[in-house]
């Protein structure tokens, strides 16, 4: 994409942006987004000598967890701690940046901001696509089998490292991700139509 394009890349809808940040925090619960804010300290902490950016969210996220922690003293819910600590196990597990809803939103997201791409004709094919192939992405690179950015068309060994990996994703029911608010835009993909076929790079 040149930098003309990039310049105008769409600004996605509100809705969907504040969906993929809250499932980020989990502020649509509070004991997750305590434990997702501990999360984020922790991990904000161990770069802290790497930029200043990550100094002030580290410093940022232990402030948030001071205020929840404190509020829950002050309110006498001890068993919040207790709480937390089975959110955290839960996210250490199963981090949510790696689960399917992530790439589902961060599919719709790339595909609503690429200029060459109509919002309007993305459909719920388009986005599974993507997102199987930004999940596939992820494990790969995890893993060590894969390197660099992730880009739509590789036209090299690593196309046939992710349609293998595609393969071997866990089974989804997708139906109930499409009855999420942030979808509710997406229409049926036409028959016979092809799927959008922009490149999408992601770090």
């Amino acid at each position: 994409m040149n930098n003309h394009q990039s310049e105008i890349r769409r600004k996605i809808p509100e809705k969907l942006k504040q969906a993929w940040t809250e499932n980020l925090v989990g502020s649509s619960d509070p004991v997750i987004e305590a434990a997702m804010t501990l999360a984020w300290w922790s991990e904000m902490e161990e770069a802290r000598d790497r930029h200043k950016v990550f100094a002030r969210q580290a410093d940022f996220h232990r402030d948030l967890w001071v205020q929840a922690s404190l509020r829950a003293v002050q309110s006498g819910d001890i068993d919040f701690f207790r709480r937390v600590a089975e959110a955290y196990e839960q996210e250490q597990r199963e981090p949510r940046h790696v689960r399917v809803l992530y790439f589902a939103q961060q599919a719709y997201i790339e595909l609503y901001k690429d200029p060459d791409i109509e919002p309007e004709e993305i459909t719920k094919l388009d986005v599974r696509r993507l997102a199987k192939r930004l999940w596939a992405f992820h494990r790969l690179k995890t893993s060590g089998r894969i390197s660099g950015d992730f880009m739509r068309e590789f036209k090299d060994n690593r196309e046939r490292l992710v349609d293998a990996e595609i393969r071997h994703l866990p089974e989804q029911r997708w139906q109930d991700i499409w009855k999420r608010p942030e979808f509710c835009e997406l229409k049926e993909a036409t028959r016979g139509k092809k799927p959008n076929s922009g490149r999408v790079i992601v770090d």
